[in-house]
This record gives C-alpha cells, sequence and structure tokens, in this order.
C-alpha cells in the first residue's frame, strides 16, 4: 500500500500524463506533441557526456619552494608566497595508499566503500583533487547530487583550471535541472579549453533543456563533427531540436542517420525510430509514424517496462487518430500493463476507453 505522501506524488505525475493525453486526443495528432522523454540516469539520450579520465596518482613529492615577495614599506618582515599550483602539493603514501583503493571499489561498483577509501584519502591531504573528482562520481552514481556537486566544487577550489572538474559541476546543475548553473559551467570550460567535446555536447544539452532548440542546434552540429565519427545520441537530440524549430525534413534526416549509425535492429536504436516517428508525424506522415513506432517498440522487447510504455502509449494515440480503434484499444492494453504507478482510478479511465474503443470497431 502507498503511502499518502507517495499516491499524491503519484497522482500529480499522472495526472499530467492525462492531460497531455487528452489534448493530443483533441488534436488528433499526438507524436507531433510528445517529447523524447528526458532519462537522467541509465544512460538516457539526455544524460550529460562525462568523459573518463585520465588518472595518474600523484606520487610523494617536495612542494615547490616557497618565493618571498619584497619588503614592505614600513620594512616589516616579507611575508612568504606558497605556490598555489595544484601540481606542488604533496600527497603522502598513505593518502595515495586509500585513493587506490577507493579506485578499485569504485570500479567494481561498491560506491559506499569507494566513498570511504576516498574520504580517507581526503582526510589525509584535503587538496587531493582526483580524490575529491572521484569522490563526486561515487556519490553520482548513488544518486546523491548534492554531495557530489558540494565535492566537484572542492577540488575546483584547489585547481580552478580543472576541466573535469567544472564539467561534472554542469552534470550535476544538469541533474538537479538547474540548466542556468549548468550552461554557466559548461561555458567556463570553453573558456578554458575552447575545442573541449563534452562541453560542447553539454551545451548543447543544456539549451535543449533549457528548451531553447535553435541555440542548441549549432552546439550539437559542433559536437557531431567534433567526433569525426558515429554520434548517434547526439544526432537523436538534434533530431528532436530541428523538430522542435520546426525543421521537419532536418528532423527527419537526423533521426534516420542516428538509426543508421546505431544499426536498425538494435535494441539501443529505440530512442532513433521514436525521435523518426515524432518527425514523421510532424510532417504529417501517420503511416510512417506508425511503422517507426512500431520498430522502436519490436527492438525494444526486452527494455525496461517504463521505456517499453511510453511507444505504446504514443502508438495507442496515433491509431486512435488514424481511425484505427481495434489496433489502438491493443496498444493501450500494453501501455496500461507496462506502466508503472499507475493509480487505480487512472487505470479505470483507461479501461473505459479501451471498452469504447472496442464496442466500435475501426
Amino acid at each position: 500500500m502507498y503511502s499518502v505522501g507517495r499516491s499524491r506524488c503519484v497522482e500529480r505525475g499522472f495526472g499530467r500524463l492525462i492531460g497531455v493525453v487528452t489534448l493530443m486526443g483533441l488534436a488528433l495528432s499526438v507524436v507531433a506533441t510528445a517529447q523524447i522523454r528526458d532519462i537522467e540516469r541509465g544512460g538516457g539520450l539526455d544524460r550529460p557526456f562525462v568523459r573518463a579520465r585520465t588518472r595518474i596518482v600523484a606520487k610523494p613529492k617536495p612542494v615547490k619552494p616557497v618565493k618571498p615577495v619584497k619588503p614592505k614599506a614600513n620594512g616589516s618582515k616579507p611575508v612568504p608566497v606558497v605556490d598555489e599550483d595544484p601540481e606542488s602539493i604533496s600527497i603522502s603514501p598513505e593518502a595515495t595508499k586509500r585513493y587506490e583503493a577507493g579506485r578499485r571499489a569504485y570500479e567494481k561498483g561498491n560506491f559506499e566503500t569507494a566513498v570511504t577509501e576516498f574520504e580517507a584519502a581526503i582526510r589525509l591531504e584535503s587538496r587531493y583533487v582526483d580524490a575529491l573528482i572521484d569522490l563526486g562520481d561515487a556519490y553520482f552514481d548513488m544518486s546523491d547530487v548534492e554531495n557530489a556537486a558540494d565535492s566537484y566544487k572542492r577540488a575546483l577550489v584547489v585547481d580552478k583550471k580543472n576541466i573535469d572538474a567544472r564539467n561534472r559541476v554542469g552534470r550535476a546543475s544538469f541533474a538537479r535541472r538547474d540548466y542556468d548553473e549548468a550552461l554557466r559551467q559548461y561555458t567556463e570550460v570553453l573558456k578554458i579549453s575552447p575545442d573541449d567535446p563534452e562541453a560542447i555536447y553539454n551545451i548543447a544539452l543544456t539549451y535543449k533543456g533549457l528548451k531553447r532548440y535553435s541555440d542548441a542546434i549549432p552546439y550539437f552540429e559542433k559536437a557531431i563533427a567534433a567526433r569525426q565519427g558515429p554520434f548517434p545520441q547526439a544526432r537523436v537530440n538534434l533530431s528532436r531540436s530541428y523538430f522542435e524549430s520546426g525543421k521537419r525534413d532536418e528532423a527527419e534526416a537526423a533521426a534516420r542517420q542516428a538509426i543508421s549509425e546505431i544499426g536498425a535492429e538494435s535494441q539501443a536504436s529505440a530512442t532513433a525510430w521514436y525521435a523518426l516517428a515524432t518527425a514523421l508525424n510532424g510532417k504529417p506522415d501517420l503511416p510512417g509514424a506508425t511503422d517507426a513506432l512500431q520498430k522502436a517498440i519490436s527492438v525494444c522487447k526486452d527494455c525496461p517496462n517504463d521505456e517499453q510504455s511510453r511507444y505504446f502509449l504514443s502508438l495507442a494515440q496515433i491509431l486512435e487518430s488514424r481511425g484505427l480503434r481495434t489496433q489502438a484499444a491493443d496498444a493501450y492494453e500494453r501501455f496500461v500493463l507496462l506502466a508503472p504507478f499507475m493509480p487505480d482510478h487512472q487505470i479505470q479511465e483507461f479501461r473505459a476507453k479501451i471498452a469504447k474503443l472496442r464496442a466500435e470497431p475501426s
């Protein structure tokens, strides 16, 4: 039995879904207004890209000599100035040992142990940048975005020009849907490294999150050009941005290119087929959109239920708009079976809709 608080959250979430479904049905054009679902974790298309870091565990080394300043005019004693270069920080063997233990745990997916080891290394050397960044990564993979962001920001205090840390602050901000802060962080990266491919792609995603699709398009295009190879994730998002900017032909072409790069029969191509369905319906090409959705369902038969459910919902709606009532009823049935956390009263509403469709066959 759900708690009252959880039930209310669920009802609010699916209340919005029902509202969208109603509006789409009235417009008789469902997929055209459907949005590619934002999945913040689990490899979703809108998850910011984070490249693997080259980690070189610092060996113990002496701190660079301090540099004395000129005597003050009043004749007071010169004040030594410590070189703040992060490379000058001496890392003790014990701190290095704990960091390496944390890395081993992290690579095995033992994130709690990794956190313990990274924190131990940081207690021994509070300016241990690699440990701070990896601590943030461990927290992020545990869905603790707040502590992850705090760790990345602590790394930036030590090394303001650390691109890895700043990109990760952007990722944490994106995960919290603080798109303005994410954009600021990624823009700062480009000031340091103008051609940084990670920041370029993530700026495009952030503009898309802000629904500034015309601003996102050139960044997606630049990210694809910089990759110099297949980049289907960027092409799917580019397709959506083209679609929202009214460029239907470009949206279709980008989705088809994504399918080609992934492979038409690959499970990973499901989102590309969905993007193609959106573009085709906007032209409008309802039969083509139907075929694309059916292909998404076919290749995604082993996907998580919530992902399959959105394809069945879109398919049901577009079949209904085409007057194919029996087929629409079948698709709605599959949606109800697969959709997670559906409140009873909304299940009943869908059941009533399915019964009505079956009572008046196409």
